[in-house]
């Protein structure tokens, strides 16, 4: 076979058609982890094969060479036509029944139609009355299509046209978010389609029988730019429809005017619906059974927010993720909501809070029985000192009730008043230390025992200093000997450098001493005690304590 150079630029068209084709094959086959690219790249490998053969049908002279690269053709329609379906189907993720039989047919029907071209017996059934036809710049090969051409034709026009239906619909669907790749398929597949129809009933537009070349060119070209413009193959609609249906969280897609233009199957499982009865409808009809659910779902603006839906007997926890959908030119179009199911973490959160709370009724009710325990120890403490000094029978008692009355009486929190009646209570332990021979002496002290006697609040201190529990109580029995002008025991504190504890505890302990019958002395009367604290007020003692007992005093109430 000699070809004229000349005759090159005719064929231009056809080999610039068999490359685009070939490179679009090459792209696919790269892309193959994306579902829908390998078989599309055998149907643009198959469009190549059979450009390939034409280029060769066309400079061949001979009517046997011409047949040998016509039926060459026919190899690559129909691996083009075996791997379209597919192609498509995979693409946009469509499911049906029965499929392996539909798989199976797509294959057997192209490679029986192969299997014929090989059999000379077949070939009448294939094409008839070929001729070699003259023509420039090409000679041209005629024949009529035989009931095997034309059944294959009647096939592959079929296929083509439900695949192309199916790409439509899904095209014109509400919810489809991948209309530019779906166009652009669309259109590279109605390009060579319309070849088809064309040579198919006989429309010659050029010189040459077969324009299908010139389509598939036409055609894998408008492939070729969504490959680079709009990235078919790499980020596909079926990635969004397999993550979309199959997300166990449900999720609704709205419009601008709240209507559901997409919904995935958990939703649709939880409201007990199908597509038909949801798509297109207003959000506020779709959730009016459910109120707490509206307002969230009608929110401008991206949010975060937690609802509770009643669904029979039970109550389902929804954590709501609110976000804004805009266009190219940020312009809003709707917003994505997705419902993350938290039932069992609210559940989990209230068995824990159930437990938390039942562990602190616990802690408290142990840590009271331990304070009814340590007071129990306390008050043990003062009995035991009562015992020792019997004129002091009752005091510590008597002290204890009149102190706590005068703090409530200055507002004192409850959890300080615990540990003034604490303190309160041990207020002379320090004298534990005291001998007995000086403690219960019934005649008058000599200076050297008075000495002794002046070293009990230390001896409290260091007594209770070790017993982290009674810290706070220790102001009473240390510094209850202190003076408000500075001439008290034992460190001489001045005004309020006394704790309040001990300022208050002060007034209450000379109240009952001087109105108890002593070995050395005499009780006084009320009046002379009232007349005492009056006289001291501003030197031994506070004198705002001194005024609010006098109050109490006077009302009865100490």
């Amino acid at each position: 076979m000699r070809m004229a150079w000349n005759l090159l630029p005719y064929l231009v068209p056809y080999i610039f058609s068999v490359l685009v084709s070939t490179g679009v094959a090459i792209t696919c086959w790269n892309r193959s982890t994306v579902k829908g690219a390998l078989p599309f790249g055998w149907a643009a490998f198959g469009q190549a094969l059979w450009t390939f053969g034409y280029v060769f049908e066309l400079v061949n002279v001979s009517l046997q060479g011409k047949l040998f690269w016509d039926d060459f053709q026919w190899l690559g329609a129909m691996i083009a036509l075996a791997a379209f379906p597919g192609s498509i189907l995979v693409f946009i993720n469509h499911r049906f029944a029965r499929s392996k039989y539909f798989w199976l047919a797509t294959i057997a029907i192209p490679a029986m139609f192969l299997i014929s071209l090989l059999i000379p017996d077949f070939h009448p059934l294939i094409h008839l009355n070929t001729t070699l036809a003259d023509g420039e710049p090409f000679s041209a090969l005629l024949y009529d299509f035989g009931p095997l051409s034309w059944g294959i034709t009647i096939y592959s026009i079929a296929s083509s046209l439900s695949m192309l239906a199916l790409l439509v619909f899904r095209f014109i669907k509400p919810e489809a978010l991948h209309r530019p790749q779906l166009g652009i398929i669309i259109l590279g597949i109605s390009v060579p389609l319309a070849g088809i129809f064309m040579t198919t009933f006989g429309f010659h537009p050029g010189l040459q029988r077969d324009i299908t070349p010139v389509t598939f060119a036409a055609g894998n070209l408008i492939i070729a730019w969504g490959l680079f413009r709009f990235r078919l193959f790499e980020v596909a609609l079926v990635a969004r429809d397999i993550t979309f249906e199959n997300m166990v969280d449900p999720v609704l897609v709205l419009d601008r005017q709240d209507r559901i233009v997409d919904i995935n199957q958990t939703a649709l499982r939880l409201l007990e619906s199908n597509h038909n009865d949801i798509i297109g409808r207003n959000a506020l009809d779709v959730f009016a059974r459910w109120p707490d659910l509206i307002d969230p779902f009608l929110d401008e603006y991206p949010d975060r927010t937690e609802v509770s839906v009643r669904r029979g007997e039970s109550v389902l926890h929804f954590e709501l993720t609110i976000s804004p959908l805009t266009n190219r030119k940020g312009r809003s179009i709707g917003r994505a909501i997705v419902a993350r199911d938290i039932t069992e973490r609210r559940r989990l959160e209230q068995s824990l809070f159930r437990i938390n709370d039942e562990l602190e009724e616990r802690v408290d009710q142990r840590t009271m029985e331990l304070a009814e325990a340590y007071d129990t120890t306390l008050e043990g403490w003062a009995k035991a000192l009562e015992l020792r000094d019997e004129e002091t029978e009752g005091h510590s008692r008597r002290v204890t009730e009149m102190t706590m009355f005068l703090a409530v009486a200055f507002n004192v929190p409850s959890d300080q008043v615990v540990h003034i009646r604490r303190g309160a209570i041990l207020h002379d332990i320090g004298k534990m230390g005291i001998p007995d021979e000086i403690l219960r002496k019934s005649s008058a002290l000599s200076k050297e025992e008075h000495d002794i006697i002046l070293q009990h609040p230390v001896i409290a201190h260091n007594l209770l200093s070790g017993i982290p529990f009674l810290h706070k109580a220790m102001e009473i029995p240390y510094c209850h000997h202190e003076k408000w002008d500075g001439k008290g025991y034992p460190r001489g504190l001045k005004g309020e450098e006394i704790p309040f504890a001990a300022r208050i505890f002060s007034v209450v302990d000379v109240w009952d001493a001087i109105q108890s019958d002593r070995p050395y002395k005499k009780a006084w009367t009320r009046s002379q005690a009232l007349d005492y604290l009056r006289e001291q007020a501003g030197r031994s003692f506070d004198p705002d304590v001194v005024r609010v007992f006098i109050e109490l005093v006077n009302k009865g109430k100490i």
